[in-house]
C-alpha cells in the first residue's frame, strides 16, 4: 500500500517563502545546513511552526511561523546584522504584494512531490528583531509570519 503524501504547514511555509520572486537567499529550509559555508553569501531562512488556528469546518489551515532569518561572515566574528536584515525585509515586502497572496505553491520535500497548496494570504504578525545568544556569532532576525492555506483539489475527470 502506497503512502500518501500530504503537504504540511512547515513544506508549505518553507515553499511559499522559496518562491519569492527575486528572493536572494541561499536557501529555505526548516534547519541551517551543517556547513555555513554554503550559506555565506546571502544567507539562510528557516522556518518553524509556533501556532495558529486551524478552520474546524474547512480545510483551511492558518500556522504562525517563527521564520529566522540568519547570515555569518567567514572572515569576522562580527555578526552581519544587516544581511540577515535584509532577508527579512525581502519576506516582508512579498507580504505586501498581490502576486503573493493567493496563489499556488508547487509542495516538494527529500525528492517527493506532494499536492500542491493555495497559500490564500501572508500577514506579518511581529516587526523582524534581533535574535541573541548564538555561540557561532551568526546575525539573526527573527519575525513571526502566518500563512493561512488549503490543499489543492485534485481534478479527476
Amino acid at each position: 500500500m502506497a503512502v500518501v503524501l500530504l503537504p504540511t504547514n512547515e513544506l508549505v511555509g518553507v515553499s511559499w517563502i522559496s518562491s519569492i520572486a527575486g528572493l536572494q537567499a541561499d536557501g529555505v529550509a526548516t534547519q541551517l545546513p551543517a556547513s555555513e559555508s554554503s550559506w555565506s553569501r546571502y544567507g539562510f531562512i528557516t522556518v518553524a511552526v509556533v501556532g495558529g488556528s486551524p478552520e474546524n469546518n474547512t480545510s483551511i489551515r492558518r500556522p504562525v511561523f517563527q521564520v529566522d532569518c540568519w547570515a555569518n561572515n567567514k572572515s569576522s566574528d562580527k555578526p552581519p546584522w544587516w544581511r540577515a536584515n535584509v532577508l527579512a525585509e525581502q519576506i516582508r515586502a512579498a507580504t505586501f504584494d498581490r502576486q503573493h497572496s493567493h496563489r499556488g505553491v508547487s509542495v516538494s520535500a527529500g525528492g517527493s512531490t506532494y499536492p500542491n497548496a493555495i497559500v490564500l494570504s501572508a500577514t506579518m504578525m511581529t516587526e523582524p528583531r534581533r535574535g541573541y545568544g548564538d555561540p557561532g556569532d551568526y546575525a539573526r532576525y527573527l519575525f513571526d509570519l502566518q500563512l493561512p492555506w488549503t490543499q489543492v483539489p485534485e481534478y479527476d475527470p
